[in-house]
């Protein structure tokens, strides 16, 4: 490089540049994986020195990328420790762990990258299901002082696995992609101080930075040392208006009113149950039908806004919760919407407020009949938000215990 620095070169094919290569897939990693953060794996963080197991796509061959003059917009995010101590990043199933969300949306939308265990819709040799496999343990990746990472990043978003295809055995989910217009964009990746914390994923801070696609240069430097902390609520204990769920995600507001929610029924040794309190207060409960499991408790704050849209903010929650069917679904006795799994020892997911109403959401069943509340598509929203909520929140110092034991 021109300036002097080591680079460390990810992407899938990558050959050691500077003092490392990791694996990564820059938009959707074809094949198959489950998460393995929550089943008691060890993580380690790579060493500096630590040869990748060998890729299969070839990144960028020097710093300079030429930019294209239309869409997928390729870049390569250049994550720059500048500061004088190590730094980690975070890297799972999808390879090191950022996100994209954009302008147009208020960032609240989530562009990759993401891991799909599906083929590609477009691609005719997508004709059956894929096999996944199960990924390999998360580690922390090292970003020493002065060095930087390129992390390749291929400009596409991809679906959620909604689009379905047929074969002769019957359907399967598929992924479609779409490359990115221009337009202003944000990039936003959690930084850890120490390698444990950055292979758990337990707390660091979040970095971010705006930019605009095409990249110049068909590259981006995001330097990790830039923000010690996400900014967007820089006082978070005075007043902030009463979320309506539409606000810009890096906008602060407060919860309207408390609500209890957990997954109820069938058969563990283990309940767990979750709360919300204005202005932004996260319970979450932990009672066991075994003695030699005392009961568990923590309390942390939701985020009233940030610059990662991947992570669930108040405004979020009010979203999901205040929809028009779903605030309307209230109601005493607890109504079932929807498949109630409780019918074959499963759970449904059951919303209480402080007034005693309460709903029950059940699972989708299409082939299924006598249903006598039919699922809504906002009632549909709510079990990812607040399934990501939980999640996010066990990734929090105050209740990292809660990952022992089901998550419902």
């Amino acid at each position: 490089m021109s300036d002097g620095r080591a680079v460390m070169t990810q992407g899938e094919g990558g050959r050691l540049r500077g003092r490392l290569a990791l694996a990564l897939v820059a938009g959707v990693a074809i094949g198959g994986c489950s998460s393995s953060r929550l089943d008691g794996a060890p993580s380690t963080a790579i060493p500096p020195t630590t040869t990748p197991p060998t890729p299969t796509t070839t990144p960028p061959t020097s710093p300079t990328t030429m930019t294209t003059a239309s869409p997928p917009f390729a870049t390569e995010l250049r994550f720059v420790n500048d500061t004088g101590a190590p730094l980690y990043l975070f890297k799972g199933c999808a390879g090191v762990d950022f996100g994209v969300s954009s302008a147009a949306s208020g960032f609240r939308d989530q562009l990759g990258p993401k891991y799909a265990c599906a083929c590609e819709c477009e691609d005719a040799a997508c004709s059956a299901p894929v096999s996944c496999g199960q990924c390999p343990a998360s580690v922390a990746v090292t970003v020493s002082p002065g060095e930087l990472l390129a992390v390749p990043w291929n400009g596409i978003v991809t679906s959620n696995g909604e689009k379905m295809r047929a074969n002769s055995l019957g359907t399967f989910g598929c992924v479609h992609s779409t490359a990115l217009a221009a337009g202003a964009y944000r990039v936003a990746v959690r930084v850890f101080d120490d390698a444990d914390s950055g292979a758990a994923r337990i707390g660091g801070r979040v970095v971010t930075r705006d930019f605009a696609l095409p990249a110049t240069g068909g590259a981006l430097e995001v330097p990790l040392g830039a923000t010690a902390a996400d900014v967007c609520d820089p006082s978070p204990g005075t007043p902030a208006p009463a979320c309506t769920g539409a606000e810009a995600h890096d906008v602060p507001c407060s919860l309207g009113a408390p609500l209890a929610f957990a997954w109820e029924g069938g058969l563990s040794l283990f309940y767990d149950s979750s709360g919300l309190t204005p202005p932004s207060a996260y319970q979450r409960q932990r009672s066991s039908t075994d003695p030699n499991h005392p009961a568990m408790t923590c309390a942390a704050a939701v985020p009233r806004c940030t610059r990662d849209s991947r992570a669930v903010t108040t405004s979020d929650v009010a979203r999901v919760v205040n929809e028009a069917s779903v605030a309307g679904a209230f109601a005493a006795g607890t109504p079932v919407y929807g498949y109630d799994e409780r019918n074959n020892d499963g759970g449904v997911l059951v919303l209480r407020r402080a007034d005693g109403t309460a709903v029950a959401i059940g699972s989708s069943c299409g082939n299924c009949t006598g249903i006598e509340r039919p699922l809504t598509p906002g009632m549909i929203a709510v079990v990812p938000v607040l399934r990501a909520l939980d999640m996010q929140m066990m990734d929090t110092p105050a209740c990292v215990a809660f990952r022992i034991g089901p998550v419902f």
